[in-house]
């Protein structure tokens, strides 16, 4: 499938390619901070995606957005031949330093300034053993231009591993948007400064292999992260159901891991996408905190008022109004009231977190409508539930091509 992007289509390495720092680049300086890197994608990779190292030694591997490479290097350590296709011109010296200084050149078969969504005739169809894109797919809209790519150029039984931000776990990210606007529109502070004064010691909360600035630009400042690009997980499992592809893995996890069956019953790739579907729906309120939080069952009121809480909160970027801000904090209520009943399964204990969790972003949605920028800032800055929360933005999902 060709598609050829215009100058109306917005792309994320275009934004990133005006901009003076790359987004995730982490300065590797040694050997060790490679082997720590390393040691944190293993974590991902093998214990939380179930993907062996050894699935990558001999690999054809495709990336697509690689940035400035230090994902790259850790496929090529273990031993994927890789091919890097990464618009952005500005990361390419980065990407050729690493696997130089590294000794990984051999690893690196080709380094492309493709464009997921531009003329890739010249990828070969099923070439590629392993498919990455991660961080930037989201964007690239609709979803079925990388989906129908990434069919043509999988090998069959392949893998192909996304990364995004899910529409229900990224209201915390919308959330710390609206407040940065506010606190830019109330102190006439630049991006910076007043990132500085409102999220710094949120930001010094958890450790980082990139820069404040890099955070600011890459999330705060990016066009790109606002809810009409999120991937809602039930509709990129259904598209990728519908062109061959199944689910391997995700996290936070898609399949029901409650389920008890016979080992020999036939399995059945529509069942399969059925329990995921009620599965998720499940998790929503999971998603939203970022921690345990199961429905019982599928709440379609609660679908519902999260959508509006979404949708309100993500308007408030582009028309602030009193009235939007007032419902969200109804919404929060709406959602507080869930937590409290016998419809959700929380862990010992942590029901006041989330109950202190809804409490802190009714705060802020109060400060905000009383315009109360000074305020705003010391809460951000004090607040223990605030400081903490993060919700659950980014996911995995790992399908294999049948």
């Amino acid at each position: 499938m060709k598609t050829e992007e215009t100058k109306s289509t917005p792309v994320m390495y275009e934004y990133y390619s005006e901009q003076e720092i790359l987004p995730t680049y982490a300065r590797f300086q040694s050997e060790n901070d490679l082997i720590a890197y390393e040691d944190r994608r293993k974590n991902i990779f093998l214990h939380k995606l179930g993907l062996p190292v050894s699935v990558f030694k001999g690999a054809k591997l495709l990336e697509f957005g690689p940035d400035s490479g230090e994902n790259s290097l850790v496929f090529a350590q273990w031993g994927a031949s890789c091919t890097l296709c990464e618009p952005n011109l500005k990361a390419h010296p980065f990407i050729k330093e690493y696997f130089d200084r590294f000794k990984l050149s051999s690893n690196l078969v080709e380094l492309k300034s493709n464009s997921i969504a531009g003329n890739n005739d010249d990828l070969v169809s099923g070439a590629y053993n392993i498919i990455i894109a991660e961080g930037f797919i989201y964007t690239v809209k609709p979803n079925s231009i990388w989906i129908n790519l990434f069919s043509r150029l999988i090998a069959k039984d392949g893998i192909v591993v996304v990364n995004y931000l899910d529409t229900n776990g990224s209201f915390f990210e919308i959330l710390l948007k609206v407040i940065h606007s506010a606190v830019k529109r109330g102190t006439g502070k630049d991006p910076l400064a007043a990132a500085t004064s409102v999220f710094d010691a949120k930001w010094k909360s958890i450790p980082h292999t990139r820069s404040f600035e890099s955070w600011i630009m890459d999330v705060l400042e990016n066009p790109f992260v606002r809810l009409k690009y999120f991937i809602e997980p039930q509709a990129l499992c259904q598209q990728m159901h519908e062109i061959g592809f199944t689910l391997y893995s995700a996290l936070p996890s898609y399949k029901d891991g409650l389920e008890v069956e016979w080992v020999k019953k036939p399995w059945s790739a529509s069942e399969a996408l059925a329990s995921q579907f009620k599965f998720i729906t499940q998790s929503r309120l999971s998603h939203f905190f970022g921690q345990e939080c199961f429905l019982t069952h599928p709440d379609a009121v609660l679908e519902q008022t999260l959508a509006a809480l979404l949708t309100g909160t993500d308007n408030l970027l582009d028309n602030y109004d009193v009235e939007k801000v007032a419902k969200c904090r109804e919404y929060l209520t709406v959602i507080s009231e869930r937590i409290g009943s016998n419809q959700v399964v929380i862990p010992n204990g942590q029901q006041q977190k989330l109950r202190d969790s809804i409490t802190s972003m009714q705060k802020v949605f109060e400060l905000i409508e009383k315009d109360n920028t000074e305020d705003l800032i010391k809460f951000c800055s004090n607040d223990l539930s605030f400081i903490a929360d993060w919700g659950n933005p980014t996911h995995y999902a790992v399908f294999s091509k049948q």
